[in-house]
């Protein structure tokens, strides 16, 4: 079942940080939303006879709805009547992200009306985390260490992989990917944690577009964002969504062992 606190947690979240982001930037991030549901991988090995036109539109509605929780306590009654959470997740949530992309293509729905529905997705998504984790077992001392997207400075993240290794982590480190080739890698490995290494500001949209997909293709993930960019915007955490802020690798060890003991 969804988890109503983690539900209106993310929801605030999201919140705060389109108060906190350009216009553009929101624009770019509700897009990733529509375009990396609609798409999702497993959307083609799956039919869609458990979620039907009807029901789509009415999710949608739903989403779009003056009710924060109304899509929400849709899919919690869905799952309630034996709807599994494979067919919750890539029948009803893609099926809405898709329509809700054609009434956008359409320009049927408006900028702020798709913000608000694809915050309220991603805040779905984020609820169903501990269902996630249920199915995934515990966390392993595995992460995915990566340069943020056109990041040029890979020192850093590459003295931190080292580090964790001699602790005994597991640690892939990616340096030089596309947005899309490191979404990949993360959702191939399912890494339970995340360092996206940053330096300046020309990399809090592409950090950003990140962690919100990063979100809903892995939504038990802990994503942490370290760098130069940690020193420049002391908020930079909220800003692109991330769980927090990694300032050195030796604190770097302690603060995710207590982050996933807690997640």
């Amino acid at each position: 079942m969804i988890d109503q606190r983690l539900f209106h947690s993310a929801l605030t979240a999201a919140e705060r940080q389109t108060e906190r982001l350009e216009s553009g930037v929101v624009t770019e991030l509700a897009r990733e939303v529509v375009r990396r549901l609609a798409e999702h991988p497993k959307r083609a090995m799956m039919s869609d006879h458990h979620a039907t036109p009807a029901e789509i539109e009415t999710l949608v509605k739903a989403l779009l709805s003056d009710r924060h929780a109304a899509a929400s306590d849709m899919l919690t009654g869905l799952q309630a009547d034996g709807v599994t959470l494979s067919e919750v997740y890539v029948g009803y949530i893609t099926g809405a992200a898709r329509r809700l992309g054609e009434l956008w293509d359409n320009d049927e729905v408006g900028f702020l009306q798709v913000t608000l529905a694809t915050s309220r997705l991603t805040a779905i998504i984020c609820g169903l985390k501990k269902v996630f984790y249920d199915r995934e077992g515990s966390p392993q001392r595995r992460a995915l260490f990566a340069a943020c997207p056109g990041e040029s400075h890979v020192m850093g993240v590459s003295m931190a992989a080292d580090l964790f290794r001699r602790e005994g982590w597991e640690i892939d480190l990616e340096i030089g990917q596309t947005h899309d080739d490191l979404l990949m890698a993360q959702h191939l490995g399912g890494y339970p944690v995340i360092g996206l290494s940053a330096s300046s500001d020309a990399m809090i949209l592409p950090l950003a577009r990140f962690v919100r997909a990063a979100r809903l293709l892995t939504p038990g993930a802990l994503i942490f964002v370290a760098g130069e960019i940690t020193h420049l915007h002391a908020d930079i955490a909220a800003t692109v969504g991330a769980d927090g802020v990694l300032n050195d690798p030796v604190t770097a060890l302690d603060q995710i062992r207590q982050a996933l003991a807690m997640n």
